[in-house]
């Protein structure tokens, strides 16, 4: 059966105006349009290109911030590939 409902996104997460006649955990297809006849498509992946890049750059900063040498067994973070994957 296919249904056409509105939904508003909140918070990264798709909440529905309705309630929805789904079982808990059932997967469905979803279909996006505005209401207006509005593009998604250049919106949509400029926000998750900025949404990536600033996941990335949070990694980035947090390993950045880890000590160079492991006081307690003098490894450096540098040491982690040889360690796992061999010389």
């Amino acid at each position: 059966m296919d249904q056409t409902i509105q939904a508003v996104y909140q918070h990264g997460v798709l909440r529905p105006l309705v309630p929805l006649p789904l079982k808990e955990d059932e997967i469905v297809s979803v279909t996006l349009t505005r209401p207006n006849g509005g593009e998604l498509g250049a919106v949509a992946e400029t926000h998750l290109g900025e949404r990536h890049r600033e996941i990335v750059m949070r990694f980035v900063s947090k390993m950045e911030s880890l000590p160079i040498h492991c006081p307690q067994d003098g490894l450096t973070n540098r040491d982690h590939d040889r360690l796992i994957y061999g010389p």
